[in-house]
């Protein structure tokens, strides 16, 4: 009979080489994100099969998210910066539309699954997954459907939409970033990093959304756009390290308990989720018909995927970065800012005491 602490104890180690392999070979098929959703599928397989193989520690998940906001930040020019500022106004009305768009669908799932109206509002609103559920327990909704819809959401997310936008990208998808000749030497990686790092600490502590990722990715587009230090391309193997760590840490979410317990909620979810990724990719090629926009860029910025998922994909169509991470800020922002008011307005149910 197996020995189920020596079963228990060798888990990460097969998580670890499941993880890589199907990355690797994800990879080698020309799947935009290969490493990445390797990591999310096989991760996400054990952990709802036999339970949750390890917790990744939160030191990880941010060195990720540092080396991907550092290879972002590094792309970006004052130009950039500017044609950002222009797309605000846009922005803010496309937010705007996709949380009423939220709203209705709600309303729809709060009858056909079966959980009370707070539960499948906070659920379907494109905020992050711990910031929902926390605003939801004022309204005892249930973060357990809450989480487990988020998560559905982001994987769901970033499974479709980066292979939906390349088809509209001419870049050539793939792990490497940028030509040899580009790559940055020990020296130059090392400074960008360390005030990647700096901005990461600095966004934790003023509690931005995303912190690790905005703070680093505002640090570094900041010093870069003035020219202060060297730019060019984050070696590819940094890269891989840094969507497998944020592969795995999506992966890693779903749980068996919370699929065994939430039948009927992640099965109507399914189809809800997915009507709602269609209809922001439709306000996106709206807006890209509109605006002479790249369908690409808008696309990702329209998702209600994790911005470092979105970025990162951006990244590797060769998408606008500066304005997917600019979407997915102020959606961030304003939906963390209005959730409640708009939960009240529509609703008129005040917090539970």
């Amino acid at each position: 009979m197996a020995n189920p602490t020596l079963s228990r104890a060798s888990m990460p180690l097969a998580t670890t080489v499941a993880t890589l392999s199907l990355g690797y070979w994800l990879d080698g098929l020309g799947v935009p994100l290969g490493w990445m959703l390797g990591a999310m599928l096989a991760s996400g397989t054990m952990s709802a099969i036999m339970g949750a193989p390890f917790k990744l520690p939160p030191a990880l998940q941010r060195a990720g998210l540092v080396v991907l906001s550092t290879s972002t930040g590094l792309t970006v020019t004052a130009a950039a910066v500017e044609t950002l500022w222009q797309w605000i106004p846009t922005i803010l009305a496309t937010i705007v539309v996709l949380v009423m768009i939220s709203t209705f669908a709600a309303m729809f799932y709060a009858k056909a699954a079966g959980v009370d109206r707070s539960t499948a509002f906070f659920s379907l609103l494109p905020g992050g997954v711990v910031e929902m559920a926390n605003l939801g327990q004022r309204y005892d909704a249930n973060q357990s459907v809450i989480s487990a819809l988020h998560a559905l959401r982001v994987g769901m997310i970033v499974l479709m939409l980066p292979a939906t936008a390349a088809l509209f990208s001419h870049v050539e998808v793939s792990s490497s970033i940028g030509s040899p000749a580009g790559m940055l030497g020990p020296g130059p990686l090392l400074v960008a990093l360390c005030i990647g790092s700096l901005g990461g600490a600095i966004g934790h502590l003023l509690k931005l959304p995303a912190a690790w990722l905005l703070g680093a990715l505002i640090a570094v587009a900041g010093v870069s756009s003035t020219g202060l230090i060297d730019t060019g391309s984050v070696p590819s193997i940094w890269i891989i390290a840094a969507q497998w760590l944020i592969g795995l840490s999506l992966g890693l979410r779903f749980t068996r308990q919370t699929i065994i317990a939430l039948p009927r909620a992640l099965i109507v979810g399914i189809p809800v989720q997915c009507a709602l990724v269609l209809a922001s990719a439709i306000v996106a090629l709206i807006l890209s018909r509109l605006f002479d926009a790249s369908p690409t860029t808008l696309i990702l910025s329209t998702a209600g995927g994790g911005m470092a998922e979105m970025t990162l994909a951006g990244k590797l169509l060769g998408a606008n970065v500066a304005l997917i991470a600019g979407f997915h800020t102020l959606r961030a922002l304003a939906v963390n800012l209005l959730a409640i008011p708009i939960w009240k307005w529509i609703f008129q149910v005040p917090a539970a005491t």
